[in-house]
C-alpha cells in the first residue's frame, strides 16, 4: 500500500519495471486500475513528461497513456491504461501500424520521444463481439511517454 499526495491509498498489485529515471508500478484506486510512476534521485522531476502528455491529449492523440494527476512535488505521477509490455505477447500488423500512426501524431504535435522499446510500448486490452455474443480479446498498441 502506498499513500500519496493525491490523498488516497493506493494499493500495489504489481512492480511493472523501472528506468533510470523511475520506477513504475500497478496500483488499484477502488476498483480502477492506474500505473503508479515514481521520480528518482537522478531526475528532479515529472513535471515536462505531466505537460506532454496534457498537450498530447488535448490534441486528441490516440494510443498514448493519460496522465491522471501529479503530486505537488512533482515526484509522482499516474497513469492510464495499465497494459502489459508488447514483449510478452505476438505483436500483428494492426500494431505496428497503430504505433507508427501515434508516433506521427506526437511528432506532429512537435515533440520527439526519445526513449522507444519495449518497455514503453504496452498492449491493452479491448475485447469485441464476434458473431452472436462470443467475445475475441483484442489488443490496442499504446506509447509510454
Amino acid at each position: 500500500m502506498i499513500q500519496t499526495p493525491y490523498d488516497q491509498t493506493l494499493h500495489i498489485e504489481d512492480d511493472l519495471g523501472w528506468g533510470i529515471t523511475s520506477r513504475v508500478y500497478a496500483v488499484r484506486k477502488g476498483s480502477d486500475l492506474f500505473a503508479l510512476k515514481i521520480c528518482t534521485d537522478s531526475l528532479p522531476n515529472l513535471e515536462s513528461e505531466y505537460l506532454v502528455l496534457k498537450a498530447l491529449e488535448k490534441k486528441k492523440v490516440s494510443y498514448i497513456t493519460k496522465a491522471n494527476g501529479m503530486s505537488d512535488d512533482k515526484k509522482q505521477l499516474l497513469l492510464s491504461p495499465v497494459g502489459i509490455p508488447v514483449f510478452k505477447p505476438i505483436i500483428t500488423r494492426e500494431h505496428a501500424i497503430q504505433f507508427v500512426e501515434t508516433m506521427r501524431a506526437i511528432h506532429q504535435c512537435g515533440y520527439l520521444h526519445h526513449d522507444v522499446r519495449p518497455e514503453n510500448l504496452v498492449l491493452v486490452t479491448r475485447s469485441q463481439l464476434v458473431g452472436p455474443r462470443k467475445p475475441k480479446v483484442v489488443y490496442d498498441v499504446f506509447v509510454v511517454i
